[in-house]
C-alpha cells in the first residue's frame, strides 16, 4: 500500500507539473499572437518593409507552431497521467474495502459465536424469567450482524465495480497506445 501512496503522490506532482507547463504554454501563444499584431501594425501605421515583416512573422508562426505541438504533447501526458492516476485511485479504493471487508468478515464470525451462546428464542415467556437481558442482547447482536452483512455486501458490490473499471480504464489506456 505505501509503494502504491509513492506512486499516487508522483502521478499527482507530474500532473502538477503539466499544468504548470500547460500554463506556461498558454501565456508563449499569447505573447507570439501580440508579436504578430504589432508587427501588423507596425506595417500598415509606420509605413514598414512588407519583406522584413514577412520574415519576422514567418519566424513568429514556427515558434507558435512549437507552441502548439508542445501544448499537444503536454496534453498527451496529461490523459495518460489521470488514466493511470485513476486506476491507482481505484486500486486503492479496493484494497481499502478488502482490508474492510476481512475485518467485517471477522466481526461476523464474533457476532455469530456469541449468538450459539444465547439461549433460542424456542423458551417460552413464561420459562424466560431472568433471560429478558439475554433477548434483548440476542436483539442486538441480530440487529448487529444483520447491519454488518449490509456492509460486506456493499463493499463486495464496491470492490467487484472498482475492479470492473479499473480493467476497462486500464483496457482504454492500452487502446490508445
Amino acid at each position: 500500500m505505501q509503494e502504491l501512496e509513492k506512486r499516487i503522490g508522483l502521478l499527482r506532482l507530474l500532473l502538477a507539473d503539466v499544468q504548470g507547463k500547460q500554463a506556461q504554454v498558454t501565456d508563449m501563444e499569447e505573447q507570439y499572437k501580440a508579436q504578430l499584431s504589432r508587427i501588423v501594425d507596425f506595417v500598415v501605421y509606420r509605413e514598414g518593409d512588407v519583406a522584413n515583416a514577412l520574415s519576422l512573422m514567418a519566424d513568429l508562426q514556427g515558434k507558435q507552431d512549437e507552441v502548439a505541438q508542445t501544448a499537444g504533447h503536454l496534453k498527451m501526458v496529461e490523459e495518460r497521467a489521470r488514466a493511470e492516476l485513476d486506476v491507482l485511485d481505484l486500486t486503492k479504493r479496493v484494497a481499502e474495502a478488502r482490508s474492510q471487508l476481512v475485518e467485517l468478515e471477522g466481526r461476523q464470525q464474533e457476532l455469530a459465536q456469541r449468538l450459539s451462546h444465547l439461549p433460542t428464542s424456542e423458551v417460552e415467556p413464561a420459562e424466560a424469567t431472568g433471560f429478558e437481558g439475554r433477548f434483548d442482547d440476542m436483539n442486538h447482536i441480530q440487529d448487529e450482524v444483520a447491519e454488518v452483512a449490509k456492509q460486506i455486501a456493499r463493499l463486495n458490490s464496491l470492490i467487484t465495480e472498482a475492479s470492473d473499471r479499473a480493467a476497462r480504464t486500464i483496457q482504454v489506456g492500452k487502446g490508445s497506445t
